[in-house]
């Protein structure tokens, strides 16, 4: 320990700001200069400032005194800073302090020549502390690679070389093969020449915890440079019964070569109460441990249940009462299949291959393009049923089947699956919802009886009567709530051609509604004024080239940072969430690791092997150093 003090010598800040005590004094970076009597200065190496305990040490004393201390400056600090300067001329002049001088000046140019009397020794301790470093690092790398792919660590004993030892010791065994490091270690281990070996599981979920912890870490990192975000949540129940609730946030990440939309996994909380209440408070103690302001929040995405999107008493709401400014926008991928599904049980009537899903209405398309495709062997297939089978239902279903045929829904799918994708935006979203209205208009006109005249042809294909069967149908006149509507009140730069042939009444007004909507107890994001001499000037440099909004935002930033309420428009526009997808494929992280033979799983564990195996990315760009640094600190 002396070796490293002596080599890294006493660290200094010289923008330190120190507290000021009781007489208004304080610690000033002018002691560390010496006047001596003919007005020379004379720098004091020797000194120290604890910015944490606010006092004063000499380094050379603290480090090499070897009997009882003989002032605050080489024991516990010393910071009667009227005093200081008087008591630092008194102890620089001491025998003591000139001793223990020598023996830090001598030390450390014998250190720099490597001519110390313990030199052997210290290479040898040099060379086992980088050995145990190499260690650590292939453990590391293990624990990472088991987390990533969701693999189980643990078998039913935790013995080198002995059968059903788990993946990890199994990979252990693997690496020594090739090796040296490993070779070595595991050499160790196995004749018992060391008792800390890094290879149990208690060491397993500190890393676990650790990589996990320092993968949110710069996700919040990253949020916090953004300013703004958005969260979206859902909940599931894990395999023990226990709600489980997913929580991402959407920022504008900068810190990449170009401007991106990002949707970051934070973890699983435990939820007993599913009420709006209870779910707001979890999120709400969640935000707070992670250091993000609820004021920044400008979007929330959920699903269509009650206690989410509730107008009374959901969470929602709640998050609206705080922060008026964090926008609600239900789940287009919900909303779109709960509508597909009514338009389905109200117009499509007969037997389908699979049980109907209302929320996941689109998974039924890759069933049926097999039928239609191949209808003939289908046919044949159904027939063969109602030859051999015995029971008369599974017949009379055959028989039903063979005669109907179903259609192509490929429209929908593909904006299905554009609504899922991270970097679909608000306004680009109600334009494709807006055309795949029109579509179904369009084929309630002339597309049903286009793919009648369709199905007529592959039915004589295959033999079978073309002729459909006439219902009977009641038409019932529907109310429809027109008040419902929701007036817009967000503004979108949109792509730039439409940015480019705005008027300047037009756009002068979506600046200030945009203002008005980001405007809370007197504060607004954007200043109306400014946003709309921005734009105009914009308008005038912006490429033909650029046609989403990602691209202009990244095109003005790597510009320059002066058009801070154009920046900050576009922000709050990209991370509003459309779909709350990431939230429901974070489930399927969830039941591949905490599955019936782990259902005991602690909630660290769980959470750092789903963060490390979801966010997987940042973690192959971060560096170890400061991962092994706060490992190896820890006392065992």
């Amino acid at each position: 320990m002396i070796k490293e003090l002596v080599t890294k010598g006493p660290k200094r800040d010289m923008d330190v700001k120190a507290p000021v005590d009781k007489f208004g004094r304080h610690f000033s970076n002018t002691i560390y200069t010496r006047i001596l009597s003919n007005r020379e200065t004379c720098y004091r190496e020797w000194l120290a400032y604890s910015k944490k305990l606010d006092k004063l040490f000499c380094f050379c004393c603290k480090v090499f005194r070897t009997g009882h201390p003989k002032g605050g400056l080489d024991d516990e600090g010393y910071k009667d800073w009227r005093h200081a300067s008087g008591r630092l001329k008194e102890h620089e002049v001491g025998l003591e302090h000139f001793k223990n001088m020598n023996e830090w000046f001598e030390l450390r140019q014998r250190l720099k020549c490597k001519e110390t009397i313990d030199k052997v020794a210290y290479e040898q301790f040099k060379k086992e502390k980088d050995y145990w470093k190499q260690v650590i690092i292939r453990i590391v790398a293990l624990v990472k690679f088991l987390a990533k792919y969701g693999l189980a660590f643990r078998g039913t004993n935790e013995k080198l070389y002995k059968k059903g030892n788990g993946n990890f010791l199994g990979l252990v065994e693997m690496l020594e093969e090739f090796d040296p490091i490993m070779k070595e270690h595991v050499r160790r281990v196995l004749n018992e020449e060391c008792h800390v070996h890094f290879l149990g599981h208690n060491i397993q979920n500190e890393l676990i915890q650790l990589l996990g912890d320092k993968v949110r870490t710069e996700i919040i990192k990253k949020v916090k440079q953004a300013k703004y975000y958005s969260i979206i949540l859902d909940c599931t129940p894990d395999t023990s019964h226990q709600e489980q609730m997913s929580i991402i946030v959407r920022y504008v990440n900068f810190n990449s070569s170009s401007v991106t939309v990002e949707e970051s996994f934070l973890g699983f909380l435990v939820v007993d109460d599913t009420t709006g209440l209870g779910l707001f408070e979890v999120t709400c103690k969640e935000l707070g441990s992670l250091g993000l302001d609820i004021g920044d929040m400008r979007g929330q995405g959920y699903n269509n249940g009650a206690n989410m999107r509730g107008k009374n008493k959901g969470v929602q709401t709640r998050f609206l009462e705080k922060n008026p400014r964090a926008f609600y926008s239900a789940c287009g991928c919900h909303s779109l299949n709960l509508a597909l599904w009514q338009i389905l049980k109200d117009n499509v009537k007969g037997l389908t291959l699979k049980s109907l899903s209302t929320t996941r209405w689109e998974s039924r398309i890759d069933s049926i393009k097999p039928i239609k495709n191949q209808l003939g062997d289908v046919r044949k297939a159904l027939r063969e049923v109602r030859e051999t089978d015995r029971d008369a239902k599974i017949i009379s279903e055959a028989k039903s089947l063979e005669e109907y045929e179903l259609g192509e829904l490929s429209k929908v799918n593909v904006v299905s699956k554009r609504l899922q994708s991270k970097d679909f935006v608000l306004d680009v979203a109600i334009d494709e919802v807006d055309k795949l209205i029109k579509f179904f208009k369009n084929y309630r006109e002339v597309g049903f009886s286009k793919a009648l005249d369709e199905a007529r042809e592959i039915a004589n294909e295959i033999g079978v009567n073309g002729e459909f069967r006439k219902k009977h149908v009641i038409y019932r006149k529907k109310q429809f709530d027109e008040s419902s509507s929701v007036e817009e009140v967000t503004f979108s730069p949109e792509e730039d051609f439409r940015l480019k042939t705005l008027n300047e009444a037009k756009l002068k007004e979506c600046c200030y509604r945009l203002q008005d909507a980001l405007k809370y107890e007197g504060d607004s994001d954007i200043d109306a004024k400014e946003l709309y001499t921005e734009l105009n000037l914009i308008k005038t440099f912006l490429p033909r080239h650029i046609d989403n909004p990602f691209d202009v935002l990244d095109y003005i930033f790597q510009r320059s940072t002066t058009y801070r309420n154009a920046i900050n428009a576009y922000k709050v526009m990209l991370i509003i969430p459309v779909t709350v997808a990431l939230a429901e494929r974070s489930f399927s992280k969830l039941k591949l690791l905490k599955t019936y033979l782990r259902s005991t799983m602690s909630q660290e564990r769980l959470n750092g092997l789903a963060t490390i195996s979801i966010e997987s990315e940042i973690l192959d760009t971060m560096d170890y150093k400061e991962l092994i640094k706060s490992f190896s600190s820890k006392k065992r």
